[in-house]
């Protein structure tokens, strides 16, 4: 499989934080394996981010079988993190073609 880039768009739905910018109060990193896809997000506030979703909302065509495309990760405390871990299969012969996989964060 050729090495991909995934571009990520993060949409906040809702952060229940009491700061001055709700997008300074976790980081998301990634990572991509092989067929494996990791978003860890990491609480860099001084409250709990509480009941963090992650939703795969759409993603390019030679993306197949992306799974599970909806995780819970729960509550997660200042200076922690927790990763949502994916997997996927690539269209033969697309996998040379540009795309965006989108997410949703939501808490």
């Amino acid at each position: 499989m050729s090495k991909k880039v995934f571009r990520r768009i993060l949409f906040l739905s809702f952060l229940s934080l009491l700061s001055i910018s709700t997008l300074q109060a976790y980081e998301v990193e990634t990572g991509t394996i092989g067929d494996a896809y990791a978003l860890k997000i990491k609480n860099q506030g001084s409250d709990t981010l509480k009941g963090i979703t992650v939703t795969m909302v759409s993603s390019p065509a030679w993306v197949l079988n992306f799974s599970p495309t909806f995780i819970n990760l729960g509550n997660i405390v200042p200076a922690d993190s927790a990763t949502a871990n994916f997997l996927f299969d690539v269209a033969p012969g697309l996998d040379s073609l540009p795309g965006e996989i989108e997410f949703h964060l939501t808490t």
